[in-house]
């Protein structure tokens, strides 16, 4: 006759075995995803916290992704521009006057906008080699002291070249009609996003967090 003991142990639920809480190939548990997420920049950097939230960080996100486009759309202006200028000059022998300084000055627009963006995004070229070769706790100091001087940066840019702006607006560009300072707003304009993407990268880094990429 079977015993009690035996049947209760045959009807109890079955503990899982290793390879049962375990993931498949090429794929991670709940848990480990969770612990991936869960450890701060400075311990380790390829494993970085979850990402900001909050209006500032929708908003500096916005702000990266139109800078994006802008710089995108520019690109296209300055090709039509220049395929222009190829066909009026070659093939009806008549240049228009415009275009050269039309492309410079969309050129500058473009790259310091693009720049501006490429500081939040951080697709900057770095030396990654130095960085790993640090401590996790100097990794991390050097990180944001990166970025702080970058900020820097960005606020000479933002006053200097709001000086500039102001004391060229007067001034016309001939070919063109416009003031001549509007070519040099994009330093000021470009300057301020640089050092507000990086104060947002310091204070990100300072909380354990990370900077939500619009650029992936």
């Amino acid at each position: 006759m079977p015993d009690a003991d035996t049947d209760q142990a045959r009807s109890a639920p079955r503990a899982p075995r290793s390879h049962d809480a375990a993931s498949l190939p090429g794929q991670s548990s709940p848990a480990t995803e969770s612990a991936s997420h869960s450890v701060p920049l400075g311990h380790d950097d390829r494993h970085l916290g979850p990402y900001t939230t909050g209006a500032a960080a929708r908003a500096s996100r916005l702000a990266s992704l139109g800078c994006l486009w802008l710089s995108g759309v520019g690109l296209c202006v300055i090709t039509l521009i220049i395929l222009y200028q190829v066909f009026m000059r070659y093939v009806l022998s008549a240049s228009p006057s415009w275009s050269e300084q039309a492309a410079l000055y969309i050129l500058v627009w473009t790259v310091l906008i693009a720049a501006a963006a490429g500081v939040r995004e951080q697709f900057h070229i770095r030396i990654q080699a130095a960085q790993d070769a640090l401590s996790p706790k100097r990794r991390r100091v050097a990180i944001i002291a990166a970025h702080a001087v970058t900020g820097l940066i960005g606020v000479f840019l933002a006053v200097y070249g709001t000086q500039l702006v102001t004391a060229l607006w007067a001034y016309d560009i001939p070919t063109l009609g416009l003031p001549r300072g509007s070519a040099f707003l994009p330093l000021p304009l470009g300057g301020f996003l640089i050092a507000a993407f990086s104060a947002e990268h310091v204070l990100a880094i300072r909380k354990g967090l990370e900077v939500e990429p619009v650029w992936r």
